[in-house]
C-alpha cells in the first residue's frame, strides 16, 4: 500500500488545509471542521507525524510559567506536498514552508495572522465570495544573489521597505475585486504601530503595493488589534499627529474577535465611526 493510499479522508483534509494555511494548531483545525475531537485529530496527526518519512512536521514550542503549555504548531513538509500532489494537484502549486524552525518571539502573532486567513477564508465560503491569494510575511519571496530569502509580503522601493503581514485579494459575488494590506497588532503599544503607519502613508501614497499586485484602484489598509483598548489608543494618535493623513479613508481598524465574527461590516475608521469595507 502506497503512502496516499494509507491516508483517511481526515489525514488529507490535514494535508490541504496545511497546504494552504502553512502552518496550524489543533485549534485551527477544529475551526476548519476537520473533526469536532481534538482527542480524533490528535490520533489522525499521530500517524502522519511520526511516519518513517514524516508528511507533516510538528514545531514544539514548550510551556510559559503563565499559560502553561503551548500547542504544537503543524505544518506540511516536502514529503507531504509531494503525496498530496498525486491527490490534489501539480506541486509547484502547493505551498509550504521550505526551511522550518522554531519562532518563539513570533508564535501568538503568527497564531492570530492564521486566524485572519481562516476568518476571510470562511466568509468567502459564506457569501459566494472568491479569494484570489492571500500571502503572508511567512512564505518565501524572492532569493537575493546572496541567499537571503525575503518575506513574500516585502515591498522595497529606493528609499526603504515594508513587510505587511498578509496581502491578499477578494472578489465578493457579483462585484469587484478588492486588494488588502493587513497589519496585526498584539499587545497595548499603540506608539510603536503609529510609527509604522508613518511609512504606510508614502506607501500608500504612491500606489506602492498596487503597482506590485498589478492594481488598479487603491488598496485598503487593515488594521486589526488584539486588544480593544490599544484601538482606541491607536485612533486618538492618528488623529493627534495626523500620521496617516490624506489616506484617511483607506483604513479600516477592528478588533481580533470582531475579525472573526463579521469581516465585512464590523469596521471603524480613524476616528472611531463605524464602516463597512465595501
Amino acid at each position: 500500500m502506497t503512502d496516499i493510499e494509507r491516508l483517511s479522508l481526515g489525514q488529507l483534509a490535514i494535508l490541504k488545509q496545511l497546504a494552504t494555511y502553512r502552518y496550524l494548531t489543533t485549534n485551527h483545525m477544529l475551526r476548519l471542521n476537520i473533526s469536532s475531537s481534538r482527542r480524533y485529530i490528535y490520533k489522525l496527526l499521530k500517524d502522519i507525524v511520526e511516519r518513517k518519512k514524516a508528511l507533516v512536521g510538528a514545531l514544539d514550542f514548550g510551556a510559559t510559567p503563565t499559560i502553561g503549555r503551548l500547542h504544537n504548531i503543524y505544518y506540511l513538509t516536502a514529503y507531504g506536498a509531494e503525496i498530496l500532489a498525486e491527490a490534489k494537484t501539480d506541486l509547484e502549486t502547493i505551498k509550504y514552508p521550505k526551511k522550518v524552525r522554531v519562532f518563539g518571539h513570533d508564535y501568538w502573532h503568527r497564531i492570530n495572522c492564521i486566524d485572519c486567513h481562516i476568518n476571510v477564508n470562511l466568509w468567502a465560503k459564506t457569501t459566494g465570495a472568491t479569494v484570489n491569494y492571500f500571502d503572508t510575511y511567512y512564505d518565501q519571496g524572492t532569493v537575493s544573489n546572496e541567499g537571503r530569502i525575503y518575506p513574500k509580503t516585502r515591498i522595497a522601493w529606493e528609499e526603504g521597505q515594508i513587510v505587511p503581514d498578509a496581502i491578499f485579494s477578494f472578489t465578493p459575488e457579483g462585484d469587484q475585486e478588492r486588494l488588502c494590506v493587513l497589519e496585526l497588532h498584539n499587545g497595548t503599544d499603540a506608539s510603536r504601530l503609529v510609527k509604522q503607519l508613518k511609512t504606510y502613508r508614502t506607501v500608500l501614497g504612491r500606489g506602492t503595493v498596487e503597482a506590485v499586485y498589478d492594481y488598479q484602484k487603491s488598496a485598503r489598509l487593515l488594521l486589526v488589534f488584539e486588544k480593544a483598548p490599544c484601538l482606541s489608543k491607536t485612533q486618538a494618535l492618528l488623529q493627534k499627529n495626523n500620521t496617516i493623513e490624506g489616506r484617511e479613508k483607506q483604513v479600516f481598524m477592528q478588533t481580533l474577535a470582531s475579525n472573526s465574527t463579521d469581516f465585512k461590516n464590523d469596521w471603524e475608521t480613524i476616528d472611531g465611526k463605524p464602516i463597512s469595507l465595501f
